[in-house]
Parts: structure tokens; C-alpha cells; sequence
């Protein structure tokens, strides 16, 4: 799933000075590649990598910031209010690139089971809608 991702420092942050130097440090560039080589969490910032990074980043680094950057990216909030449902939604989308790119199985009728799937999960969680969405009453809809 890829993830784009923020910082921000609470107004009731007991230390703005030190919130601030924390954010500080993780937005330098080689905070920034020490956390993508431990976790393979791309940079949030602009950074030239260095040479040694295995293929996978080099192939992956142009295709992230040609998608974050583009003019109709629709960046959306990870999934919430799963609880321990969490892993049972994530495995919808493994199963559907599995189902769709590596078993070429009718793009649309995987689309319809799995959107299935995802319904009875977070009704299951009763887990309210998160953006882009709207805010929703109760368990989001699936459509």
C-alpha cells in the first residue's frame, strides 16, 4: 500500500521547542535514508539517494514521486477504525493483485467479490468512513 505521509506537532504538545527539533531531525535527509533502508519507508522530503540502495528502491523511488506528485493524485488517510480487523482488510488487497495481475481473473468481477469483502469487515468494525471520504453515521459504505 503505498503511504503518503505527514508530520505535525500537536497544539497541546506539553514541548513545542523539543516537538519541533525532533521534527527537525526527521526531516533531514539522512534521517530520511536511514529510515527508508531500516523500514523501506520512502522519503517525505527531496533526496538524492545514494548509490548503494538495492534495485528495488531505485525502480520504486521515480514511480513514488510520479505518483505523489502528480496533478490528480488523491491522497487518502490509511484505514482506520478496523481494531484488530486491520490485517483481514489489508489481505483483501493482496488477494485481489494476486487474483487480478498474477491469476488474470476478470478485473471486474474480482472487484465486485472483494468489495463484498471489504463491506462485511468494517461492518463488522462498525469503522466510520475516513478521507477522502465523507464522514459517514456509523459503518462506511462500500460501493
Amino acid at each position: 500500500m503505498a503511504v503518503v505521509a505527514g508530520v505535525a506537532i500537536p497544539k497541546t504538545s506539553p514541548d513545542q521547542e523539543k516537538a519541533k527539533a525532533l521534527v527537525a531531525y526527521m526531516l533531514k535527509p539522512e534521517t530520511q535514508i536511514a529510515t527508508l533502508k531500516a523500514t523501506n519507508f520512502f522519503p517525505v522530503v527531496d533526496v538524492k539517494l545514494p548509490d548503494d540502495m538495492p534495485a528495488s528502491v531505485k525502480a520504486f523511488g521515480p514511480a513514488i514521486a510520479t505518483m505523489t506528485g502528480a496533478p490528480d493524485a488523491l491522497p487518502a488517510l490509511l484505514p482506520m477504525g478496523l481494531g484488530d480487523l486491520g490485517g483481514k482488510f489489508n489481505q483483501v488487497y493482496t488477494d485481489s493483485f494476486e487474483r487480478i495481475v498474477l491469476g488474470g481473473e476478470d478485473v471486474h468481477g474480482v472487484l465486485e467479490q472483494q468489495a463484498a469483502a471489504l463491506k462485511a469487515i468494517i461492518d463488522q468494525a462498525k469503522a466510520p468512513c475516513w478521507a477522502p471520504d465523507k464522514p459517514s453515521e456509523g459503518a462506511c459504505p462500500v460501493e
